[in-house]
């Protein structure tokens, strides 16, 4: 039926601008999503037709978590503990230039990454509001996956779906994304286990040759810059390092004569600055000091790094991650090295 003084939206779109007709609908974009960071009791239907939904840019994006028989898991509760679902990014007005982008067999990537940006916005948010309002504290790893995975990857297992709503315009939005081709780091020879590589975990349990406490802290900061976070990967090594440096400059202070009363003066000279690049190697010998020099630079990078996100001269997004890398690789020589003289000169 068209109400009188109007016409119907089609004839508007056929007489002035073609346009008017996407602008006068939705946009809607769908995709599947895995929550990982957190399970989920037995929802009824009605509960499942509650969606979270987040404003982002010019669009909103609604998370539907979805049903699914939590019976077959083999738990004492009733509790899906990887729940699945879908999100759905709805634009209120079809943007035009989004809508030729997906329509477009070739020219789509700026289409792609508008949508990528939203979903890494909208990720973004939802972390935040599982961690602050969600009272989530053993909260799993949130992970956003690329823009190459998001669009389907080279398996397809998710696929973007489009339509215009209302119209019957739908489709599925698969631009190209130059993937790189790289070979996942958990699947590299040297993360894989290989017999001869069992025997020396055994070998290193049999002798008590793995590391402990501080030690042990560094190895799994070192764990954290290769992974995905460089930025806590910094500064949990530095104080680490720190710590174990300022140990050991005490030690060395004292086995040259200073008082408790003359150290307790000078206290606040003892900075990971000084520590490191005055007090440790003033106290090795030139043998000594060259075994660890390339490790001293590392963890003063580190260090530098440090002290920039304390400061805010740089966020987490800005951190070097090979520095870190290197840094954390660095810090586990020095504190074994650190480790050893503490022990011989006590």
């Amino acid at each position: 039926m068209v109400l009188s003084g109007t016409r119907p939206i089609g004839v508007i779109g056929s007489l002035g601008n073609p346009l008017l007709t996407i602008n006068m609908a939705k946009l809607i974009i769908k995709r599947g999503a895995d929550y990982y960071p957190f399970g989920v009791p037995e929802w009824n239907d009605e509960d499942l037709k509650t969606p979270l939904i987040i404003p982002v840019q010019d669009a909103k994006v609604a998370f539907f978590i979805d049903k699914r028989n939590i019976g077959t898991f083999k738990l004492k509760r009733k509790l899906d503990p990887i729940p699945s679902g879908r999100m759905e990014i709805e634009f209120e007005r079809a943007p035009s230039d989004l809508v030729r982008g997906i329509k477009s067999k070739t020219s789509n990537s700026s289409a792609a990454k508008r949508i990528y940006s939203i979903y890494s916005e909208a990720m973004d948010i939802f972390e935040s509001a599982l961690l602050s309002a969600g009272a989530l504290k053993y909260m799993y790893w949130m992970r956003k996956i690329t823009e190459y995975e998001f669009f389907g990857g080279s398996f397809g297992m998710d696929k973007v779906t489009w339509s215009l709503v209302p119209g019957n315009e739908s489709g599925t939005f698969q631009p190209k994304i130059p993937s790189s081709r790289k070979i996942n780091p958990l699947y590299k020879s040297n993360q894989l286990m290989t017999l001869r590589k069992w025997q020396k975990l055994q070998d290193a349990i049999d002798n008590n040759n793995y590391p402990k406490d501080e030690l042990l802290e560094l190895y799994k900061m070192r764990n954290k810059a290769y992974l995905f976070d460089a930025k806590t990967a910094a500064i949990e090594a530095s104080i680490i390092s720190e710590a174990l440096l300022r140990k050991y400059g005490l030690s060395v202070l004292k086995i040259q004569g200073y008082s408790s009363s003359k150290i307790k003066k000078i206290k606040d000279e003892l900075t990971f600055n000084n520590l490191l690049n005055v007090i440790l190697p003033l106290s090795l010998t030139k043998t000594e000091f060259t075994k660890i020099s390339s490790a001293v630079n590392n963890v003063d990078t580190l260090r530098r790094i440090r002290n920039d996100l304390v400061h805010g001269n740089i966020d987490g997004n800005s951190v070097d991650q090979e520095d870190v890398k290197k840094g954390t690789e660095s810090a586990i020589k020095l504190v074994e090295f650190l480790k050893s003289k503490i022990e011989h000169d006590s």
